[in-house]
């Protein structure tokens, strides 16, 4: 329709930083790459932060078309405050290569209308693999000039997790 604006639809996600006008590249032709790198090295694990500025319906149709669900087998069901992360060996034995961290929830749509996310919609919202970065990690403030400033300040900027149990 007429009155329909293209930011109301998924558009292609690209991978950029700061001024996507500068540089950018697809996303979905990264993850290809990446697929390919885990296939040719099968003892490396890959963590990604996605810094999320589009739906999680769209990152996960790129994922699912790059063929890295396979490698995407921890759970964020499977995580909790009594059982400890895997060891790296652990994600290379289960072929877990690649945990999926963003600064969005799994639901999260970018202001666009779930139902013209289509069908990855629903299945982004359920999905076990990804992971919410500020329930897993924390970050000190960018405020530092100085090392001592660092090391005399344990304040975090952002984070849910207790810090008391980082060792």
């Amino acid at each position: 329709p007429d009155n329909v604006s293209t930011q109301d639809f998924p558009t292609e996600v690209y991978l950029c930083h700061g001024k996507c006008s500068i540089g950018h590249s697809l996303l979905k032709d990264s993850l290809v790459e990446l697929r390919e790198f885990l296939e040719d090295n099968p003892r490396e694990v890959v963590i990604i932060i996605f810094e999320q500025y589009t739906a999680t319906a769209s990152i996960i149709d790129d994922l699912e078309a790059a063929g890295l669900t396979k490698y995407l087998g921890y759970s964020r069901n499977t995580i909790s405050s009594a059982t400890p992360w895997p060891t790296l060996q652990e994600l290379i034995s289960s072929d877990s290569r690649l945990l999926i961290f963003s600064d969005k929830r799994h639901g999260y749509t970018h202001g666009i209308a779930g139902q013209n996310l289509g069908q990855t919609y629903q299945q982004s919202t359920g999905s076990d693999y990804w992971l919410y970065v500020w329930d897993h990690m924390t970050e000190t403030k960018f405020s530092y000039k100085t090392a001592a400033e660092l090391q005399n300040d344990c304040e975090l900027n952002r984070g849910a997790v207790d810090i008391s149990t980082l060792s």
